[in-house]
């Protein structure tokens, strides 16, 4: 997934992070604290958020949390940025406390995974919470990432939600579950989220910003694979010779990339190479399971 480049407007040619040119809302200044209400966004003056932050945490406005950098980095730069701290997730009503975002929703479980925080390693729940005032349990849900996600769906429907932190870092591809005991697909397809940043965010999510900001959309790109080529001849060829491998296969791959519109299919040239390379045929039924709901959900 990545973004429509038509628009150039905060084209950052040197690559510095501040280097962008500021955002227009840089004229409210430094925030003594970024706004956890509506009662803090009018001292401020502001009418609306440019970016809310919804996380699992407690806001502390301490750069040994994440919402704290990047909220901060993001003001930086021009952007009213809001924060949401563990919202109850049980209905829309605490994800719409600061209104609509101009831009995008920015969503992480927090410092911890969220599984991580609220179990222990027999499957025991904890009884505190080291990133809660008084170190309460019980503040954030399970998977919160895809929680929070759907909630922020639920209460404005064509916001773009922006998933980054360690939860959606670790399981942004398929990965082991400790506590489901099975293989999860990445977080990004059940969260149903437009973009996943991992790792160290700043640049990024500027650059996600100064592009939204620049009303570019947000595109989802895929490889056109075999589209050009013949999959069955290629299979009884691999199948006649089993040295061929992947070498064969890149012959016929088309690696250009071509945009995917969410009323198109996922291109199912994945589940194809993987049965050209003998995979295990309960994985494949599984990808095509995934992929079906995928298709069936327009996203």
């Amino acid at each position: 997934m990545s973004f429509n480049s038509s628009t150039d407007a905060s084209a950052n040619k040197t690559g510095s992070l501040f280097a962008y040119p500021k955002y227009w809302a840089e004229c409210y200044g430094t925030a003594p604290y970024l706004p956890t209400s509506r009662e803090e966004m009018d001292v401020l003056g502001w009418d609306s958020c440019d970016i809310i932050i919804v996380t699992g945490d407690a806001y502390v406005d301490h750069p040994s949390f994440g919402m704290a950098v990047i909220g901060r980095f993001l003001e930086s730069q021009g952007f009213r940025v809001g924060i949401i701290a563990q919202p109850r997730w049980q209905n829309p009503e605490d994800f719409m406390a600061l209104g609509k975002p101009n831009l995008c929703f920015g969503i992480t479980a927090g410092n911890m995974d969220s599984m991580i925080n609220r179990y222990t390693a027999d499957l025991r729940m904890r009884n505190d919470d080291a990133y809660t005032p008084n170190d309460e349990g019980g503040k954030r849900p399970d998977r919160a990432v895809i929680v929070y996600a759907q909630k922020c769906r639920e209460a404005y429907k064509d916001v773009p939600l922006i998933t980054g932190g360690i939860e959606a870092s670790l399981r942004r591809i398929a990965h082991y579950d400790y506590w489901s005991d099975k293989v999860r697909r990445s977080i990004l397809l059940d969260a149903k989220a437009d973009l996943l940043v991992f790792g160290n965010g700043e640049r990024q999510i500027v650059e996600i910003a100064h592009r939204l900001a620049d009303d570019e959309d947000i595109c989802h790109y895929q490889v056109s694979g075999l589209s050009h080529g013949d999959f069955d001849a290629l299979l009884i060829e691999l199948k006649s010779d089993e040295q061929l491998g992947m070498e064969r296969i890149h012959e016929y791959m088309d690696y250009r990339l071509k945009v995917i519109h969410n009323n198109e299919e996922v291109p199912k040239d994945a589940i194809n190479i993987s049965r050209l390379m003998v995979l295990n045929q309960d994985i494949l039924e599984d990808a095509k399971e995934i992929l079906t709901s995928f298709n069936k959900s327009g996203r």
